[in-house]
């Protein structure tokens, strides 16, 4: 779940391994350089080592309600969709 207004974002994950549920969230703010690039900073963190880190990514718009966002993960691109709410 990704939460972006007023020049921050807020984004909650869970996910699974063997069975075990894992819970973080990063909160920060983003500066849209362009229609399609953004810089995320962010301010806090459930893990330490996130908090003062810098994400840039490109986002687009696919339809009315949803939106995409890559990333450059480990030199790979990764792409998330995710719907207005």
């Amino acid at each position: 779940t990704k939460i972006i207004g007023g020049g921050h974002f807020i984004c909650l994950e869970t996910n699974y391994k063997e069975g075990i549920s894992n819970a973080a969230f990063w909160f920060g703010t983003c500066t849209f350089n362009n229609d399609a690039e953004v810089l995320e900073t962010v301010l806090s963190s459930s893990n330490q080592k996130y908090i003062g880190a810098h994400q840039h990514l490109k986002v687009a718009l696919t339809d009315d309600e949803n939106f995409s966002q890559s990333i450059i993960l480990d030199g790979a691109e990764v792409i998330e969709s995710f719907q207005r709410m």
